[in-house]
Order: C-alpha cells, then sequence, then structure tokens
C-alpha cells in the first residue's frame, strides 16, 4: 500500500524572541527573508513552520539537512527537488501541514471551519456541489470539505491559480479535472478543521505525526 506522510504542528501565541529566533536560523536565508515579509505574526508563523516541517519531512526520507538549498521549481511556481518525492505544504488558523508523498503526485489544504458568506462562492461550485452545501440549509462543514478537496486537487496538479475551481468536478471521493481522476482523502486532525488530500492512488495509508517546536 502507498503510504502518505503528513507531519502537522500548531501555534497559539508568537514564540518568544529567543525561540523565534533559534528556529528562523534553522532555514536558510532567503527563507527567513519570506517569512519576515509578512506584516502578521502569524503568517510569519506559519510561513517558517511550514519549512521547518518540510525540511524535517525531507530529512526523514533520506535527504540532506541543506535540504531546502536543493529546491528547485516547476513553471508555475511549485517547488520540487526530483521525480522520487513529492510534498505540498498548506496552513489555516493555528495549523500548519507538510504532505509527503513517495513515487506520486499528491496535494493537501487544511482550513479552519468558520461562518462566512458562501454565496460568495457559488460560481465555483457545480450544480449538484452547490445542492449539497445548500439545501435544506447551509452547511459550513459540506462547504470547506469541498473547498479543500478542490485546492487539494488544484495543488497536485501544480498551476494553483491558473486552474479555475468549477473546473474540478467532485464525485464521492474523486475528483475529474480535465478528464484526468484524482483521489481524496480526508485528514482528521481536528473537529475544527477540515483537511483532504488529493493523490493519484485510490487506496493508501496516511502516518500523521504531530511535531512540537
Amino acid at each position: 500500500m502507498n503510504i502518505v506522510d503528513i507531519l502537522y504542528t500548531s501555534f497559539h501565541q508568537p514564540f518568544s524572541t529567543e525561540k523565534w529566533q533559534y528556529y528562523l536560523n534553522k532555514v536558510p536565508l532567503s527563507f527567513q527573508t519570506r517569512a519576515l515579509r509578512y506584516l502578521r505574526w502569524q503568517d510569519q508563523h506559519s510561513s517558517l513552520l511550514s519549512h521547518l516541517l518540510l525540511q524535517r519531512g525531507l530529512v526523514e526520507a533520506g535527504y540532506p539537512t541543506h535540504c531546502l538549498n536543493l529546491l528547485q521549481h516547476e513553471k508555475h511556481g511549485r517547488p520540487f527537488i526530483d521525480s522520487s518525492l513529492d510534498f505540498n505544504l498548506s496552513h489555516s488558523g493555528e495549523y500548519v501541514v507538510c504532505a509527503l508523498f513517495k513515487g506520486g503526485r499528491g496535494g493537501i489544504d487544511i482550513e479552519k471551519m468558520r461562518p462566512i458568506e458562501v454565496s460568495d462562492f457559488r460560481s465555483h461550485m457545480s450544480l449538484e456541489e452547490w445542492s449539497a452545501i445548500t439545501v435544506p440549509e447551509v452547511s459550513y462543514p459540506k462547504f470547506f470539505d469541498y473547498w479543500t478537496c478542490k485546492e487539494s486537487v488544484m495543488k497536485a496538479d501544480g498551476r494553483g491559480l491558473y486552474i479555475p475551481l468549477e473546473s474540478i468536478l467532485l464525485q464521492g471521493s474523486q475528483a475529474l479535472l480535465e478528464e484526468k481522476v484524482w483521489f481524496l482523502h480526508k485528514v482528521e486532525i481536528d473537529s475544527g478543521y477540515a483537511c483532504h488530500l488529493a493523490t493519484i492512488w485510490e487506496s493508501l495509508g496516511v502516518q500523521l505525526k504531530e511535531i512540537k517546536f
């Protein structure tokens, strides 16, 4: 069975100055600059923790400690190292996740469930999807399940926002994008969050590992 490793962490308040500097120094200068570019401390922490998780996952998979310096980018900016291991990052609210896919391609998305104006997203859903979300009444869990499914497919594909979300059609545990089938897998991390994987595999095992910083 194919195994997807998911590393995740959470934060509830800013690191102390000493702790922040300690972990900031663990990533290359370009990633430090990227994190510090954000104005909100939450975004700074999400950026840094995302790359710390990626670094941890790559090292555990056998890559050298300077693995973040080996990252290359596809045409639309999606990072990679080589064809033997794919990876994807996501963050929302207090959680940061990193998924690693050995021998295949995939994407992950996590979203904090919260009241929103669901009607603003009508154009991104098919008639059937919209009906499932709103009938008999608006279901925020259903909306965020569908949203993270579509986002995970978009990220697995690699073209990101170049793909209209409405072009991704959800059919049970599968998603169809331009005649390519992606298989969807729900990830249980926190009852207040929706999280999904999109992979090339219909069946897989998920190994969840919480990392404390």
